[in-house]
């Protein structure tokens, strides 16, 4: 059923979300981080992301910013593995050190389940009158980075980048990574909700920890701007408030 939700997803062609992340980054017990404590980053994202495409946009807030305001905002679009970015409602600018990659591999957040393992049913629910069930998984880092390297060695190829003979190094940041999942299937066998708790590998002296929580909606809907959604509140899934 999970394979069957994300495979009707995929081919519904886009979504909306809103999602909520919190990261914990942890420093390794070392004698350089003496003195240096853990420090937690909670973001806020909404948007939608269009599949065919190969495109996101989403507006993210950080650190308990208002949600309605859209100058308190980061705007962020990836469109054919380019990023741009720009703050509140000012220029856009390409940025090539901004990442998402954490979040939502390659720009979409089911990436996650091509390297689901160990799924389990969980009994049928109801909340605000909407059925679904919970199906939890652990995450196999190995698969992941894998997948992950084809797509990116793929695309590369496609646009000459990658000369012939010429391969990429698998990444050790997913490789390492261990985690566990959920993802929630209404009665029509399309995704509501999933939770990832993700650790992610040592780097320069850290470790850093993630839960991040989406919600899907809309799926297949026409793409709008995102400063439209914002000023009609209309991106605030059924599952806003629970």
């Amino acid at each position: 059923p999970v394979s069957a939700a994300w495979e009707k997803a995929k081919a519904s062609g886009s979504y909306h979300f809103t999602s909520d992340v919190t990261q914990i980054t942890i420093p390794i017990a070392k004698m350089t981080n003496v003195g240096r404590s853990s420090r937690s980053e909670q973001l806020h994202l909404e948007g939608q992301n269009d599949l065919r495409q190969n495109a996101m946009e989403l507006r993210l807030w950080s650190n308990g910013g208002n949600v309605q305001q859209e100058a308190e905002s980061i705007g962020v679009k990836i469109n054919q593995g380019k990023t741009f970015v720009r703050q509140g409602v000012g220029e856009w600018q390409e940025r090539t050190d901004f990442s998402l990659d954490t979040i939502a591999p390659q720009g979409d957040f089911m990436a996650y389940l091509v390297a689901m393992r160990n799924v389990q049913a969980h009994p049928a629910e109801s909340r605000n009158g909407i059925h679904f069930t919970r199906y939890s998984f652990a995450i196999d880092g190995p698969t992941l980075a894998l997948h992950l390297h084809q797509q990116m060695e793929a695309a590369m190829r496609a646009k000459g980048e990658l000369p012939p003979g010429v391969t990429l190094e698998i990444p050790r940041y997913y490789q390492q990574m261990t985690g566990e999942g959920e993802l929630w299937i209404d009665e029509n066998g399309m995704p509501l909700r999933q939770v990832m708790t993700l650790q992610f590998p040592e780097q320069k002296d850290e470790q850093v920890n993630a839960q991040i929580v989406v919600d899907f909606s809309k799926f297949g809907k026409p793409v709008v701007a995102p400063s439209a959604l914002l000023r009609t509140g209309d991106w605030r899934g059924v599952w806003a408030g629970v």
